[in-house]
């Protein structure tokens, strides 16, 4: 028996069934706000190549509203997976075999695009990652450069008095 039958025997046959292609509705959404996002990394990384500040702001922004539209989509597919099966957080790779026979191909699809675009997401932060640390640290050594500060973990120039022995004055000796 499946796991839906045991937990949500109130729902009829027609009602799960609607519940069913909702959650894969609701998983679809989720992929399609998934890959906007890996979309939005991408267009980060052409700004920041482009030292295009105001793309990179942008790019911000889109991105924080896309993560609040997620969050929504999340709670609704929480709210569905735990209509049809009892549990609160049940794992996406785990709904086979807490819906058992009830799984449909269009859940089954649903599920794979969701995974398939969580993992793009993933590699697209990693590079990320990698190229903001890179441009931040080119920035603050192209600052650092202009300024004529050195860099962390150096020794600044000895100052010329150390070299001749003799430390300046402040007292004026003329009289």
């Amino acid at each position: 028996m499946s796991a839906a039958c045991l937990i949500a025997p109130d729902l009829d046959q027609g009602e799960r069934g609607r519940a069913i292609s909702d959650l894969a509705s609701a998983l679809s959404t989720e992929t399609r706000l998934l890959r906007r996002l890996a979309g939005i990394l991408r267009d980060q990384r052409d700004g920041v190549a482009a030292d295009d500040v105001q793309a990179v702001d942008d790019t911000v922004h889109a991105a924080q509203r896309v993560m609040l539209n997620v969050g929504v989509a999340r709670r609704h597919r929480r709210e569905l997976t735990r209509l049809l099966t009892g549990a609160e957080d049940l794992a996406i790779r785990d709904l086979d075999g807490a819906l058992g026979h009830h799984m449909t191909a269009e859940l089954v699809d649903s599920r794979h695009g969701l995974e398939a675009a969580a993992h793009d997401l993933s590699a697209e932060i990693v590079v990320n990652r990698q190229v903001l640390s890179r441009a931040l640290r080119n920035g603050t050594e192209y600052v650092r450069a202009l300024l004529g500060v050195p860099a962390p973990g150096t020794y600044a120039p000895e100052p010329e008095h150390s070299r001749s022995g003799r430390a300046p004055g402040l007292v004026n000796r003329r009289v």
